[in-house]
Protein backbone atom coordinates (compact mmCIF):
# COMPACT_ATOMS: atom_id res chain seq x y z
CA UNK A 1 0.00 0.00 0.00
CA UNK A 2 1.61 3.23 -1.02
CA UNK A 3 0.83 7.65 -0.83
CA UNK A 4 2.34 9.92 -3.03
CA UNK A 5 2.40 12.53 -0.61
CA UNK A 6 3.47 16.14 -1.58
CA UNK A 7 4.07 18.58 1.44
CA UNK A 8 6.42 20.74 2.63
CA UNK A 9 9.50 18.82 4.59
CA UNK A 10 12.18 20.84 4.23
CA UNK A 11 12.64 24.13 6.52
CA UNK A 12 11.51 25.60 9.67
CA UNK A 13 7.75 26.54 8.95
CA UNK A 14 4.90 25.22 10.57
CA UNK A 15 4.10 23.02 7.16
CA UNK A 16 7.34 21.24 7.87
CA UNK A 17 5.92 20.26 11.27
CA UNK A 18 2.95 18.94 10.04
CA UNK A 19 4.64 16.90 6.31
CA UNK A 20 6.68 14.98 8.78
CA UNK A 21 4.26 13.95 11.29
CA UNK A 22 1.90 12.78 8.50
CA UNK A 23 4.16 10.93 7.00
CA UNK A 24 5.44 9.03 10.28
CA UNK A 25 1.87 8.60 10.66
CA UNK A 26 1.18 7.21 7.48
CA UNK A 27 4.13 4.88 7.68
CA UNK A 28 3.61 3.92 11.72
CA UNK A 29 -0.02 3.02 9.72
CA UNK A 30 1.69 1.00 7.00
CA UNK A 31 1.14 2.76 4.54
CA UNK A 32 4.73 3.21 2.28
CA UNK A 33 5.52 6.83 1.10
CA UNK A 34 6.94 8.02 -2.15
CA UNK A 35 7.61 11.60 -0.95
CA UNK A 36 8.00 15.26 -3.25
CA UNK A 37 9.33 17.88 -0.79
CA UNK A 38 8.42 21.07 -2.57
CA UNK A 39 10.62 22.97 -0.12
CA UNK A 40 13.58 21.17 -0.54
CA UNK A 41 16.39 23.18 -1.66
CA UNK A 42 18.65 20.87 -2.93
CA UNK A 43 21.04 20.39 -0.02
CA UNK A 44 18.98 18.50 3.00
CA UNK A 45 19.59 14.72 2.96
CA UNK A 46 16.13 13.84 4.81
CA UNK A 47 17.68 12.37 7.57
CA UNK A 48 15.34 13.41 10.07
CA UNK A 49 15.36 10.97 12.75
CA UNK A 50 12.14 11.79 13.69
CA UNK A 51 11.65 9.62 10.52
CA UNK A 52 14.55 7.51 10.53
CA UNK A 53 13.20 4.69 12.68
CA UNK A 54 11.54 3.83 9.22
CA UNK A 55 13.35 1.37 6.71
CA UNK A 56 14.30 3.84 3.77
CA UNK A 57 12.54 1.09 0.81
CA UNK A 58 9.16 2.00 2.89
CA UNK A 59 9.79 5.72 2.74
CA UNK A 60 11.17 7.13 -0.68
CA UNK A 61 11.84 10.76 -2.27
CA UNK A 62 11.61 11.96 -5.55
CA UNK A 63 11.97 15.65 -7.19
CA UNK A 64 10.79 18.10 -8.72
CA UNK A 65 10.92 16.39 -12.12
CA UNK A 66 9.12 13.46 -11.00
CA UNK A 67 6.42 15.59 -9.76
CA UNK A 68 6.00 17.76 -12.96
CA UNK A 69 5.77 14.57 -15.27
CA UNK A 70 2.96 13.26 -12.94
CA UNK A 71 1.34 15.71 -13.35
CA UNK A 72 1.27 16.18 -17.02
CA UNK A 73 0.42 12.89 -17.41
CA UNK A 74 3.96 11.13 -18.35
CA UNK A 75 5.49 8.03 -17.40
CA UNK A 76 7.29 7.70 -13.94
CA UNK A 77 10.38 5.74 -13.07
CA UNK A 78 8.70 4.50 -9.13
CA UNK A 79 5.36 3.11 -8.28
CA UNK A 80 3.69 6.37 -6.31
CA UNK A 81 0.83 4.54 -5.57
CA UNK A 82 -2.93 5.10 -6.48
CA UNK A 83 -4.02 8.03 -3.64
CA UNK A 84 -2.11 11.37 -3.72
CA UNK A 85 -2.48 13.21 -0.43
CA UNK A 86 -1.18 17.09 -0.95
CA UNK A 87 -0.79 19.71 1.90
CA UNK A 88 -2.56 22.89 0.37
CA UNK A 89 -3.01 21.27 -2.97
CA UNK A 90 -2.92 23.66 -5.82
CA UNK A 91 -5.09 23.56 -9.32
CA UNK A 92 -2.35 22.02 -10.89
CA UNK A 93 -1.64 19.19 -8.42
CA UNK A 94 -5.33 18.64 -9.30
CA UNK A 95 -4.71 17.51 -12.80
CA UNK A 96 -3.40 14.22 -11.21
CA UNK A 97 -6.84 12.83 -10.56
CA UNK A 98 -7.04 12.95 -14.50
CA UNK A 99 -4.40 10.46 -14.48
CA UNK A 100 -6.33 7.67 -11.71
CA UNK A 101 -4.84 9.19 -8.93
CA UNK A 102 -7.20 9.43 -6.02
CA UNK A 103 -6.83 13.25 -4.60
CA UNK A 104 -6.97 14.39 -0.96
CA UNK A 105 -6.21 17.45 0.16
CA UNK A 106 -4.98 18.23 3.74
CA UNK A 107 -6.03 21.91 4.62
CA UNK A 108 -5.57 24.43 7.19
CA UNK A 109 -7.25 27.36 8.17
CA UNK A 110 -8.45 29.70 11.05
CA UNK A 111 -11.39 31.82 10.53
CA UNK A 112 -14.93 31.12 9.84
CA UNK A 113 -15.23 30.60 6.26
CA UNK A 114 -13.10 29.70 3.20
CA UNK A 115 -11.96 31.29 0.80
CA UNK A 116 -13.77 30.50 -3.00
CA UNK A 117 -10.32 29.61 -4.04
CA UNK A 118 -10.21 27.33 -1.39
CA UNK A 119 -13.72 26.00 -1.51
CA UNK A 120 -13.66 25.33 -5.64
CA UNK A 121 -10.23 23.00 -4.90
CA UNK A 122 -12.01 21.10 -1.94
CA UNK A 123 -14.51 20.43 -4.29
CA UNK A 124 -13.14 19.03 -7.02
CA UNK A 125 -10.93 16.76 -4.64
CA UNK A 126 -11.68 12.85 -3.57
CA UNK A 127 -11.40 13.72 0.37
CA UNK A 128 -11.03 16.90 2.11
CA UNK A 129 -8.13 16.52 5.26
CA UNK A 130 -8.57 18.95 8.25
CA UNK A 131 -6.60 18.94 11.22
CA UNK A 132 -9.69 20.09 13.81
CA UNK A 133 -13.54 19.50 14.26
CA UNK A 134 -13.62 22.83 14.38
CA UNK A 135 -12.46 23.22 10.66
CA UNK A 136 -14.79 20.41 9.45
CA UNK A 137 -17.82 22.82 10.69
CA UNK A 138 -16.68 25.52 8.82
CA UNK A 139 -15.75 23.66 5.55
CA UNK A 140 -18.61 21.95 6.07
CA UNK A 141 -20.64 25.38 6.63
CA UNK A 142 -18.84 27.21 3.33
CA UNK A 143 -20.80 24.38 1.06
CA UNK A 144 -18.29 22.25 0.33
CA UNK A 145 -20.03 18.60 -0.18
CA UNK A 146 -16.35 16.61 -0.69
CA UNK A 147 -16.16 13.96 2.79
CA UNK A 148 -14.44 15.49 5.12
CA UNK A 149 -11.57 13.54 7.37
CA UNK A 150 -10.13 15.06 10.30
CA UNK A 151 -6.73 14.18 11.22
CA UNK A 152 -5.45 16.07 14.24
CA UNK A 153 -1.59 17.61 14.45
CA UNK A 154 0.09 15.17 16.92
CA UNK A 155 3.53 15.70 19.06
CA UNK A 156 7.00 14.82 18.55
CA UNK A 157 8.20 11.97 20.95
CA UNK A 158 10.95 14.86 22.04
CA UNK A 159 8.51 16.36 23.78
CA UNK A 160 8.60 15.18 27.23
CA UNK A 161 9.43 15.93 30.80
CA UNK A 162 13.46 16.44 31.05
CA UNK A 163 13.90 16.11 35.16
CA UNK A 164 17.54 16.54 34.76
CA UNK A 165 17.19 20.49 33.45
CA UNK A 166 18.19 23.05 36.32
CA UNK A 167 15.04 25.39 36.65
CA UNK A 168 15.11 27.86 39.63
CA UNK A 169 12.04 27.65 40.83
CA UNK A 170 12.21 29.67 44.47
CA UNK A 171 9.68 31.66 45.52
CA UNK A 172 12.22 34.70 44.90
CA UNK A 173 12.51 33.93 41.19
CA UNK A 174 10.68 35.14 38.55
CA UNK A 175 7.78 33.49 36.90
CA UNK A 176 8.93 32.74 33.66
CA UNK A 177 5.96 32.58 30.87
CA UNK A 178 6.61 31.41 27.34
CA UNK A 179 4.25 32.55 24.32
CA UNK A 180 5.17 31.85 20.90
CA UNK A 181 4.40 34.03 18.62
CA UNK A 182 2.58 33.95 15.06
CA UNK A 183 4.92 33.24 12.33
CA UNK A 184 2.41 35.63 9.65
CA UNK A 185 1.52 38.77 9.40
CA UNK A 186 -0.98 39.30 12.12
CA UNK A 187 -0.43 38.66 15.52
CA UNK A 188 -3.67 38.98 16.74
CA UNK A 189 -4.20 35.91 15.40
CA UNK A 190 -2.01 34.68 18.50
CA UNK A 191 -3.83 36.77 20.98
CA UNK A 192 -0.60 38.61 21.72
CA UNK A 193 -1.31 42.31 21.68
CA UNK A 194 -4.12 40.96 24.40
CA UNK A 195 -1.37 38.89 26.12
CA UNK A 196 1.26 42.26 26.05
CA UNK A 197 -1.88 44.27 27.46
CA UNK A 198 -2.22 41.46 30.49
CA UNK A 199 1.35 41.30 30.88
CA UNK A 200 1.95 45.15 31.23
CA UNK A 201 -0.56 45.32 34.23
CA UNK A 202 1.31 42.30 35.48
CA UNK A 203 4.57 44.41 35.50
CA UNK A 204 3.21 47.49 37.16
CA UNK A 205 1.79 46.04 39.99
CA UNK A 206 5.10 44.61 40.86
CA UNK A 207 4.76 40.80 39.57
CA UNK A 208 8.31 39.08 39.54
CA UNK A 209 7.29 37.83 36.14
CA UNK A 210 9.15 36.60 33.03
CA UNK A 211 7.62 36.89 29.69
CA UNK A 212 9.66 34.80 26.61
CA UNK A 213 8.40 35.67 23.38
CA UNK A 214 9.43 33.07 20.65
CA UNK A 215 9.60 34.43 17.33
CA UNK A 216 8.99 32.71 13.73
CA UNK A 217 9.92 33.91 10.75
CA UNK A 218 8.30 37.14 10.29
CA UNK A 219 9.63 39.51 13.03
CA UNK A 220 8.62 42.89 11.71
CA UNK A 221 4.69 42.73 13.19
CA UNK A 222 6.03 41.40 16.50
CA UNK A 223 9.08 44.00 16.64
CA UNK A 224 6.87 46.78 15.32
CA UNK A 225 4.16 45.77 18.50
CA UNK A 226 7.10 45.28 21.33
CA UNK A 227 7.89 49.46 20.39
CA UNK A 228 4.77 50.26 21.62
CA UNK A 229 5.53 48.53 25.51
CA UNK A 230 6.83 51.13 27.89
CA UNK A 231 10.92 50.15 28.61
CA UNK A 232 9.96 48.85 32.66
CA UNK A 233 7.93 46.27 30.62
CA UNK A 234 10.28 45.30 27.58
CA UNK A 235 13.00 44.75 30.38
CA UNK A 236 10.98 41.62 31.62
CA UNK A 237 10.95 40.46 28.08
CA UNK A 238 13.47 38.04 26.05
CA UNK A 239 12.47 37.29 22.38
CA UNK A 240 13.59 34.16 21.73
CA UNK A 241 14.74 33.85 17.31
CA UNK A 242 13.81 30.45 16.55
CA UNK A 243 13.99 29.57 12.76
CA UNK A 244 10.01 29.46 12.29
CA UNK A 245 9.61 28.84 16.10
CA UNK A 246 9.71 25.37 14.80
CA UNK A 247 12.89 23.34 15.62
CA UNK A 248 11.84 20.62 17.85
CA UNK A 249 14.33 20.30 20.19
CA UNK A 250 14.28 24.16 20.59
CA UNK A 251 11.21 23.86 21.22
CA UNK A 252 11.32 21.27 24.15
CA UNK A 253 13.97 22.73 26.10
CA UNK A 254 12.05 26.04 25.53
CA UNK A 255 9.35 24.44 27.24
CA UNK A 256 11.47 23.00 30.58
CA UNK A 257 12.80 26.28 31.15
CA UNK A 258 9.46 27.80 32.11
CA UNK A 259 6.63 27.69 34.28
CA UNK A 260 3.91 27.92 31.81
CA UNK A 261 3.03 28.50 28.19
CA UNK A 262 0.85 31.36 27.43
CA UNK A 263 -1.52 31.00 24.11
CA UNK A 264 -4.66 32.50 23.98
CA UNK A 265 -5.16 32.51 20.64
CA UNK A 266 -8.45 33.43 18.61
CA UNK A 267 -7.75 31.79 15.43
CA UNK A 268 -6.14 28.64 15.28
CA UNK A 269 -6.20 25.89 12.42
CA UNK A 270 -5.27 23.54 15.16
CA UNK A 271 -2.47 25.01 17.12
CA UNK A 272 0.27 22.32 18.57
CA UNK A 273 1.99 24.03 21.14
CA UNK A 274 -0.48 23.84 24.43
CA UNK A 275 -0.54 19.55 23.81
CA UNK A 276 3.43 19.94 23.38
CA UNK A 277 4.25 22.24 26.20
CA UNK A 278 1.75 19.38 28.14
CA UNK A 279 3.45 16.26 27.12
CA UNK A 280 6.65 18.39 28.37
CA UNK A 281 4.50 18.76 31.75
CA UNK A 282 4.39 22.19 31.48
CA UNK A 283 1.29 23.95 32.49
CA UNK A 284 -0.96 25.64 29.56
CA UNK A 285 -2.71 29.09 30.08
CA UNK A 286 -5.13 28.84 26.65
CA UNK A 287 -8.35 29.51 24.49
CA UNK A 288 -10.45 26.31 23.98
CA UNK A 289 -11.53 28.06 20.66
CA UNK A 290 -11.47 27.71 16.92
CA UNK A 291 -8.63 25.22 16.34
CA UNK A 292 -8.11 24.83 20.29
CA UNK A 293 -11.67 23.60 20.62
CA UNK A 294 -10.09 20.39 20.06
CA UNK A 295 -7.80 20.11 22.99
CA UNK A 296 -10.62 20.86 25.52
CA UNK A 297 -11.89 17.76 27.43
CA UNK A 298 -15.12 16.21 26.41
CA UNK A 299 -16.53 15.82 30.00
CA UNK A 300 -19.48 18.14 31.32
CA UNK A 301 -17.26 20.30 33.63
CA UNK A 302 -14.50 21.13 31.20
CA UNK A 303 -13.24 24.22 33.14
CA UNK A 304 -12.68 22.27 36.52
CA UNK A 305 -11.72 18.75 34.45
CA UNK A 306 -9.25 21.09 32.25
CA UNK A 307 -7.43 22.46 35.65
CA UNK A 308 -6.98 19.02 36.65
CA UNK A 309 -5.00 18.25 33.37
CA UNK A 310 -3.02 21.48 34.37
CA UNK A 311 -4.57 23.93 31.97
CA UNK A 312 -6.38 27.37 32.55
CA UNK A 313 -8.74 28.05 31.04
CA UNK A 314 -9.00 31.71 28.89
CA UNK A 315 -12.67 32.28 27.81
CA UNK A 316 -13.58 33.95 24.44
CA UNK A 317 -16.02 36.27 23.35
CA UNK A 318 -18.07 36.36 19.98
CA UNK A 319 -17.11 36.04 16.22
CA UNK A 320 -15.61 39.81 15.02
CA UNK A 321 -13.89 40.68 11.93
CA UNK A 322 -10.23 39.45 11.39
CA UNK A 323 -7.11 41.40 11.63
CA UNK A 324 -6.01 44.12 8.96
CA UNK A 325 -9.45 43.97 6.98
CA UNK A 326 -9.02 40.23 6.26
CA UNK A 327 -11.19 37.55 5.55
CA UNK A 328 -13.70 36.00 8.08
CA UNK A 329 -14.22 36.61 11.40
CA UNK A 330 -12.63 34.85 15.21
CA UNK A 331 -13.64 34.85 18.32
CA UNK A 332 -12.73 37.76 20.45
CA UNK A 333 -10.03 37.39 23.71
CA UNK A 334 -9.79 40.17 26.12
CA UNK A 335 -6.31 40.93 27.86
CA UNK A 336 -8.31 40.99 31.52
CA UNK A 337 -9.32 37.33 30.96
CA UNK A 338 -5.91 36.55 29.81
CA UNK A 339 -4.92 38.24 33.01
CA UNK A 340 -7.30 36.91 35.30
CA UNK A 341 -5.62 33.51 33.84
CA UNK A 342 -2.94 33.89 34.57
CA UNK A 343 -3.07 34.86 38.00
CA UNK A 344 -4.79 31.62 38.57
CA UNK A 345 -2.32 30.06 37.56
CA UNK A 346 0.42 31.94 39.30
CA UNK A 347 -1.22 31.10 42.58
CA UNK A 348 -1.72 27.41 41.93
CA UNK A 349 1.39 26.79 39.86
CA UNK A 350 2.73 23.96 42.10
CA UNK A 351 -0.79 21.73 41.65
CA UNK A 352 -0.65 22.65 38.05
CA UNK A 353 2.63 21.56 37.69
CA UNK A 354 2.09 18.35 39.40
CA UNK A 355 -0.73 17.85 37.48
CA UNK A 356 1.05 18.54 33.87
CA UNK A 357 3.32 16.07 34.91
CA UNK A 358 1.14 13.20 36.14
CA UNK A 359 -0.89 13.40 32.48
CA UNK A 360 2.34 14.14 30.69
CA UNK A 361 2.84 10.14 29.09
CA UNK A 362 -1.27 10.10 28.51
CA UNK A 363 -0.70 13.10 26.55
CA UNK A 364 2.57 11.70 24.51
CA UNK A 365 0.24 8.46 23.99
CA UNK A 366 -2.70 10.08 23.35
CA UNK A 367 -1.46 12.70 21.04
CA UNK A 368 1.07 11.08 19.09
CA UNK A 369 1.35 11.51 15.56
CA UNK A 370 0.45 8.11 15.03
CA UNK A 371 -2.57 8.40 17.20
CA UNK A 372 -3.89 11.35 15.16
CA UNK A 373 -3.61 9.97 11.96
CA UNK A 374 -5.53 6.80 12.32
CA UNK A 375 -8.43 8.04 10.43
CA UNK A 376 -7.12 9.58 7.54
CA UNK A 377 -4.76 5.96 7.57
CA UNK A 378 -8.18 4.45 7.79
CA UNK A 379 -9.49 6.06 4.49
CA UNK A 380 -6.06 5.73 2.37
CA UNK A 381 -6.70 1.89 3.27
CA UNK A 382 -10.74 2.19 2.40
CA UNK A 383 -9.69 3.91 -0.74
CA UNK A 384 -7.09 1.59 -1.75
CA UNK A 385 -8.93 -1.77 -1.24
CA UNK A 386 -11.83 -0.06 -3.27
CA UNK A 387 -9.06 0.66 -6.42
CA UNK A 388 -8.17 -2.91 -5.82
Amino acid sequence: MRCFFIGQVSGYHSYHVVSKGLIRGLLAGGVDVVCYDASWNGSEDHTDPFLLSFSKDRLTWVGKNTYDKAVSGQQVDQDLGSVVLALNPTVETLKLRKYGFVMAGFHVGDVDKVPYNWKKVMNEEDAVIVPSRWMQSVVENSGVTTPIVVANHGVNPVFEPDTTVEFNDSPSAPFIMLHPCSSVFYPERKGTPQLLEAFTRLVDEKENVLLRLMIGVKTKPIKKLLKTLPDHVMGRIQVLMQGGGHDAQAMASAYHRVHLLVAPSRAEGFGITPIESRACGTPVVQTFCTGHADHAPDEMDMMLLARALGIIVVPHGPLAPAWGGGFGKAPTVEAEWIYRAIQTAMRQHSTLKRAAMLNASKVRKEWSWEARTEPLVAWIKATEAFAA
